[in-house]
């Protein structure tokens, strides 16, 4: 089992390299500038990422549904509110922009890209649409949350924008057409996916866009980024496991949580990073490296995982 988990999450690290690697390649022969990073930033924040949450709940409704949907929200609440918690007390930097960075990176896991295609493999549709609930949190929490930790200004008209955020406008839209049972027509449901289609490759070239302003000989030397990786990798999925466990929460709902929650840091903390102005160059290698390391500690948390979660 362990080998199929190794296969899987391989070939998801594999394509984001190669993205990545063009990216990195653009930027170091100046054929993508900042400027050109900085405008794929908001395509992919206010255009791709959107599309993507609608598409997610396009599903058949089934009432069973309802009580996954609330517990993965219950499940995916609690993670975040936990982690950052504890990314807080334990993540400190004299530079306020670098603790910024590292704790976003610590905190926000690349549950879509890296854990919809593991949920989709081990679980079929259950798993993807658990799996979509926990790409819906993430992005309720992580854009509002971003604009008002890292956006200079009155707090209210800061929380007011947070709210209209396009992120947070789609998770609404798309919860009420999956409650409502609501099907989008063929036409426009092809043409959101061909905006969705365009989130991985465009977060993966500005990443690699902004790997070159550091040498990669300092990917793994940072401590900041170092202790970030292993709280997102090891600390968090582990306490996801004594926390389901306590709570005696199992099965595939449990899974799913789990398997979003090991992933590596979210390719969406560059983009933020980029957006606010922050380090945007420490927040590309911290999550080059636990998109690397993730296929070392990913299929040990989902081989724990299984023997204590599947079947309570």
């Amino acid at each position: 089992m362990a080998e199929n988990f190794f296969i899987i999450i391989g070939k998801q690290i594999f394509i984001v390299f190669l993205l990545m690697a063009v990216g990195y390649a653009g930027g170091k022969k100046k054929i993508i500038s900042d400027d050109l990073a900085d405008g794929m930033t908001g395509i992919v924040m206010n255009l791709s990422i959107p599309a993507s949450i609608v598409l997610a709940f396009q599903r058949e409704y089934e009432a069973r549904l309802v009580r996954e949907f609330i517990l993965s929200i219950l499940l995916t609440a609690a993670g975040y509110a936990l982690f950052l918690t504890l990314s807080w007390l334990t993540i400190r930097d004299n530079d306020q922009k670098r603790q910024n960075t590292l704790r976003f990176s610590a905190v926000f896991a690349n549950c879509a890209m890296v854990g919809i295609p593991l949920q989709s493999a081990m679980f079929g549709a259950d798993g993807v649409f658990c799996g979509a609930v926990a790409v819906a949190m993430f992005d309720l929490i992580f854009w509002p949350m971003g604009a008002l930790t890292l956006s200079a200004g009155d707090r209210k008209s800061v929380m007011k924008r947070s709210l209209l955020n396009p992120c947070v406008i789609a998770n609404g839209i798309a919860l009420v057409l999956f409650f409502g049972r609501i099907t989008i027509p063929e036409v426009p449901k092809e043409a959101l996916s061909s905006l969705a289609s365009m989130n991985l490759p465009l977060c993966m070239i500005v990443l690699g866009q902004k790997l070159t302003r550091k040498s990669l000989g300092q990917l793994f030397t940072d401590r900041g980024s170092l202790l970030a990786a292993a709280e997102r990798l090891i600390v968090f999925p582990l306490l996801m496991i004594v926390v389901m466990r306590l709570f005696h929460i199992h099965g595939t709902v449990a899974m799913s949580a789990l398997i979003a929650m090991a992933a590596p840091s979210a390719a969406s903390v560059v983009m933020l990073s980029v957006a606010y102005k922050q380090d945007s160059e420490l927040a590309a290698c911290t999550v080059a490296m636990s998109t690397v390391l993730s296929l070392f500690t990913m299929p040990p948390m989902i081989v724990l995982g299984s023997a204590l979660l599947l079947n309570g």
